[in-house]
């Protein structure tokens, strides 16, 4: 996606997502600064994976909403957006309400689409959600977490799912290759030639 195609998903859902975001002093050992996945990535996100029919994204740490809208948008997916900023959920709200009345307006047929400000370690997972993305958003523990609430619902709802990851931090990885089931499905490269982490990965786990 050009700058200009940027431009024109932000112009056309009136969306602004270009903030970054930093955490008061004490949460910065906890939380990460929000910010927004570059349009290129999810662009050749889109492009390389494709979700199965019926699924069901959960976005942790969604920011402003800008990877949240974009993938509902053109996955055609059921969505979701967690976020516990106080500053991020208020600029998410507006892009919310934005996206849903220019698609609305536009009688373009879309998936249910909802968003929360909760902590991503007490939200609970539906039993149709299959598709998590991680964009560097909390601390390991928390990610551990998430992860492991994750688990608990395959246990009482056997399904596949997939963690997708940009950007990915190292002890993020090492969970779930020392503690998990979860194996690597796909790795997309963004073609940084000045960070070797650019990249997307995406792990898998199968419920059978």
């Amino acid at each position: 996606m050009n700058n200009k195609n940027r431009l024109n998903f932000e112009k056309l859902f009136e969306l602004n997502t270009e903030v970054n975001l930093e955490w008061p002093r004490r949460a910065r050992i906890i939380y990460n600064p929000t910010e927004s996945t570059e349009y290129e990535v999810l662009d050749k996100l889109v492009k390389e994976f494709q979700p199965p029919k019926g699924s069901k994204l959960i976005d942790f740490g969604c920011g402003t909403g800008r990877a949240l809208l974009y993938l509902h948008y053109y996955w055609n997916i059921k969505s979701i957006g967690i976020e516990l900023m106080d500053e991020a959920f208020d600029i998410l709200e507006i892009n919310y309400d934005n996206y849903l009345d220019k698609i609305n307006e536009l009688n373009i047929p879309h998936q249910d689409l909802d968003i929360f400000q909760t902590f991503a370690e007490h939200y609970e997972i539906e039993k149709d959600a299959n598709i998590f993305y991680f964009f560097n958003p909390f601390s390991p523990k928390i990610f551990q977490a998430v992860i492991n609430n994750i688990l608990n619902s395959l246990i009482i709802y056997p399904r596949d799912v997939y963690i997708i990851l940009y950007y990915p931090d190292r002890k993020y990885l090492e969970f779930l290759s020392d503690k998990t089931q979860f194996k690597l499905y796909k790795s997309i490269d963004i073609n940084s030639k000045e960070d070797n982490r650019e990249k997307i990965l995406i792990f898998k786990r199968s419920s059978i």
